[in-house]
């Protein structure tokens, strides 16, 4: 099944190549992607995400993100810095919208990336991307102030970009920098490669 609709997402490469070249052509600007072609791609992304394994298995190397939070630019620099993909693979871990200004750009070129690359770009949903969570931060109302209309968690930032538990087990990658313009911390973001070292960057 998930076979046969990457086929299907794939014959349509070059539309999507296309809508992210509009949607990077005004980079710095809200998107000037229109409400139907913004419907276009959700209604191609919505079948290809519901049909994948809910543990996603793929061999290093892969670079592991963090929440953006609608930082667009920092989202840019991150591809500019680390490599845009499919020269690089990419596990995002969720909290793609909300508190920053364009939670629409960063969900509109994540998905005509996943578009693109459904097997090297993989997307997470973090809280954020609950209906509860993102009316109350802020996505919401972005996309009905711009469009048609059609629980909180402890929220950590860290100094450096990223933070190590359980005896260097887990890390958690925080990937948008100058957060929100009240915390002065880094960004990072995990690059994996194929002998499973790991590097922050």
């Amino acid at each position: 099944m998930l076979k046969k609709i990457i086929r299907s997402v794939q014959e349509k490469q070059a539309r999507w190549k296309e809508l992210q070249e509009k949607l990077l052509r005004n980079r710095g600007s809200t998107t000037p992607l229109t409400e139907q072609e913004l419907m276009e791609i959700l209604n191609a992304a919505i079948p290809l995400l519901l049909a994948e394994q809910s543990l996603i298995e793929f061999n290093a190397p892969v670079v592991i993100c963090g929440d953006i939070h609608g930082q667009f630019e920092d989202l840019l620099r991150l591809y500019d810095s680390v490599g845009w993909p499919p020269e690089k693979r990419y596990l995002f871990l969720g909290d793609y919208v909300d508190r920053g200004p364009q939670s629409v750009e960063v969900m509109s070129l994540q998905i005509l990336l996943k578009l693109q690359y459904p097997n090297d770009y993989f997307l997470l949903r973090g809280n954020h991307e609950h209906a509860v969570i993102n009316q109350s931060y802020g996505f919401y109302n972005e996309c009905t102030s711009r469009y048609s209309v059609n629980l909180w968690k402890r929220f950590q930032v860290f100094d450096q970009g990223y933070q190590f538990f359980a005896e260097r087990r887990c890390v958690t990658v925080f990937s948008a920098p100058n957060y929100c313009n009240i915390f002065n911390n880094a960004a990072a973001a995990l690059i994996i490669d194929k002998n499973l070292n790991c590097k922050i960057v």
